[in-house]
């Protein structure tokens, strides 16, 4: 797979943006006043997470991208032991989302595709995501999904990506029009019948790998209108976010390495 023939498009990115805090320190005794450990506060680093997450990968694949997103803040911050690299404990602070403005929209024919980063937290409402769907098809900009929701009916016509828990949580299924591709960890990817392994690769944390792939697979698809192959690629780039900790932006060098030993 030769990725220098990646072509950069013109992204809509629709979706909830947080702030990832990474609390490093060390951990050298437990509380004598309960059973947890005592941690030495040694870093601290800020990164985008979320939709955020999906922006930069999109973008160090080359991409143009304009991000529409919630003003409220969502904190996430995880307390990490540095010797380990192991996280011993994340604390969430989130407040109520306002749903998006849909006057704020612009005109989607100007762009080359939709993608919409749903965590489901308020900002995304299914109505949305219907007009949406049915805006794009009728407009011929190709818009994929990456969402929590549990009831997908009466969006059509678009690429679907889930996990296999959230897969196997669905209360209405993807209509059939879509393309749903289900990520399944380690073990790759499916679509229909067919399922794309995952090259093995030294766990460091799985935090933002769905949305590396989603960036990754939007990315390839518009290049390459070849949906096994865009899979292939996207997992090649999930593999690659799970050696690093916390949310990562992968790069073409990243890739070539990669890809070098598969």
């Amino acid at each position: 797979m030769d990725i220098q023939q990646l072509e950069p498009s013109k992204i809509l990115l629709i979706g909830e943006l947080c702030e990832d805090r990474y609390l490093f320190g060390s951990v050298d005794r437990i509380s004598p006043e309960a059973p947890v450990p005592i941690i030495k506060q040694l870093g601290l680093d800020v990164r985008e997470g979320m939709g955020g997450n999906v922006r930069n990968n999109l973008e160090s694949l080359g991409n143009e991208v304009t991000f529409l997103h919630n003003n409220e803040p969502v904190i996430k911050t995880r307390v990490i032991d540095r010797a380990h690299n192991q996280q011993i404990l994340r604390i969430d602070e989130e407040t109520h989302l306002n749903p998006i403005d849909m006057e704020s929209l612009p005109n989607i024919s100007e762009y080359d595709a939709i993608l919409v980063s749903d965590y489901d937290k308020g900002f995304l409402p299914l109505h949305v995501l219907y007009i949406l769907s049915n805006e794009s098809y009728l407009r011929g900009v190709p818009m994929f999904i990456d969402t929590k929701k549990s009831y997908l009916n009466g969006i059509t016509n678009c690429f679907i990506k889930l996990n296999a828990s959230e897969f196997k949580s669905l209360t209405c299924p993807p209509h059939r029009s879509n393309h749903t591709v289900i990520t399944r960890g380690s073990k790759g990817a499916s679509y229909r019948t067919t399922n794309y392994p995952a090259k093995k690769v030294t766990l460091s944390d799985p935090t933002g790998a769905g949305d590396t792939f989603i960036a990754a697979f939007t990315s390839a698809y518009m290049s390459w209108k070849d949906i096994p192959k865009s899979i292939e690629f996207a997992n090649i780039c999930a593999a690659v976010s799970v050696t690093k900790l916390g949310c990562y932006a992968v790069t073409k060098e990243d890739i070539y390495e990669q890809s070098k030993t598969i």
